[in-house]
């Protein structure tokens, strides 16, 4: 229907936002000369996840963290500093109460509160979780989840799916993903040139293809 990246964002505030992040931090990497640090993190009881934490290390440098090691604390303390944070595991959404969505890592539940109470908000945020890109809409339009809260709170580009997906469904659409990032394109740029590339015929691609999206500018 529109053949170009689309992004998504809470508000017009948080468009600008980004975009003005997005383009202090082009000029900082660019005055540093060294390449941006990213985290990755698989949870456990998914064999697709290791696949594809596995599989996009192969394709860049990172920070790698696999069960038993992925706890809470190892989590958090992983994806601080990071420019771009990758977590490949369970995610529940609580409609009742979005801050208490969570991703089920090797210990335990890492839920979004703790995450933004710990003023650990990579600049870039890719959320390989079922709902994770699912907001819940209150009286007066306001909306909350993953997304939103993360951004309001310094994340300016994020990539997450909004139903739940099949174990191993992501692994090549988020492994051209990175590719794309690491050549030097933003999240919108870098989701919609591997969808564009990635084989639909399979059921399991078709729902990776369709329900993953991007917000922000980053």
């Amino acid at each position: 229907l529109h053949p170009a990246e689309i992004s998504v964002v809470p508000s017009a505030t948080f468009w600008a936002r980004s975009r003005r992040a997005t383009i202090a931090a082009e000029d900082a990497s660019a005055a540093a000369g060294a390449p941006p640090r990213l985290a990755l993190v698989a949870g456990p009881g998914l064999p697709g996840a290791l696949a594809e934490v596995r599989q996009i290390r192969q394709a860049r440098e990172a920070d790698l963290l696999l069960p038993p090691d992925s706890s809470v604390q190892a989590t958090l303390k992983t994806m601080a500093g990071a420019d771009l944070a990758h977590l490949a595991c369970h995610g529940q959404l609580r409609s009742d109460n979005p801050l208490f969505s969570s991703l089920l890592l090797s210990d335990g539940s890492l839920t979004l509160y703790e995450i933004v109470n710990s003023g650990v908000v990579p600049r870039r945020v890719v959320l390989a979780a079922c709902h994770a890109g699912a907001e819940h809409r209150y009286a007066g339009g306001e909306v909350l989840g993953f997304a939103s809260a993360l951004m309001a709170r310094g994340t300016a580009g994020l990539v997450a799916p909004t139903i739940p997906l099949p174990d191993g469904a992501s692994v090549t659409l988020m492994t051209r993903l990175h590719q794309n990032v690491a050549g030097g394109a933003t999240l919108p740029q870098a989701l919609w040139e591997a969808r564009a590339s990635t084989d639909q015929e399979q059921p399991e691609n078709y729902v990776a293809w369709s329900s993953v999206t991007a917000y922000g500018a980053a």
